[in-house]
């Protein structure tokens, strides 16, 4: 049980994934512009991300390595994340509409969003078993979010700040990401 811990723990923090290996990045600039953006697409991922890596995951052991075809291993996950990803948007609008309507915007950034495949390809070259797999993916979407909403609040005071010429725009928004990142790599020991 304490390694599931360690597992989940190391994804959260100290291996996150838009630090430590620039996915999911472009969502992280994206939606960090509000708090309530942030909030929205945190908790779309915590959801969506444990739903597509255990279908990558299922799918990768019971069809892929059993008719040897890992050589498509990429292209069957995106089509695969795709799909859940369409799904869940299609079973959202008949079922929740007014949830629907929300989060409706962040479905097209979904679908573009590296970390979902990069969830379910590190999963496959680290091969623990299912529940490992399950944890590392919560991890993972638990550290997304302990990322991009204090990195919206930091952008909402920045916005106000007096921000010297040079450093206004994107490279404090860069800057501020390096600082976050030198204080997530404390937690490096953990992992």
């Amino acid at each position: 049980m304490s390694e599931i811990f360690l597992v989940f723990f190391a994804a959260c923090l100290a291996n996150n994934l838009v630090l430590d290996y620039l996915l999911g990045l472009g969502p992280t600039l994206a939606v960090s512009r509000s708090i309530e953006a942030a909030r929205e697409l945190s908790l779309c991922l915590l959801v969506l991300v444990p739903l597509t890596t255990l279908s990558t995951h299922l799918l990768n052991e019971f069809v892929l390595i059993p008719f040897k075809l890992e050589y498509i291993q990429t292209l069957a996950f995106i089509v695969c994340i795709t799909f859940e990803i369409l799904l869940l948007e299609n079973l959202l609008r008949k079922k929740l509409p007014i949830l629907h309507q929300r989060i409706a915007v962040f479905f097209p950034l979904l679908l573009v969003n590296t970390s979902l495949l990069g969830i379910a390809l590190i999963d496959t070259l680290v091969n623990e078993g299912l529940l490992v797999c399950i944890y590392y993916s919560l991890g993972a979407a638990l550290g997304f979010a302990l990322l991009v909403i204090p990195l919206s609040a930091l952008r909402e005071r920045i916005e106000y700040a007096d921000v010297p010429f040079p450093f206004r725009g994107p490279s404090i928004l860069l800057m501020t990401l390096g600082i976050i990142s030198m204080a997530f790599s404390g937690f490096s020991g953990f992992s």
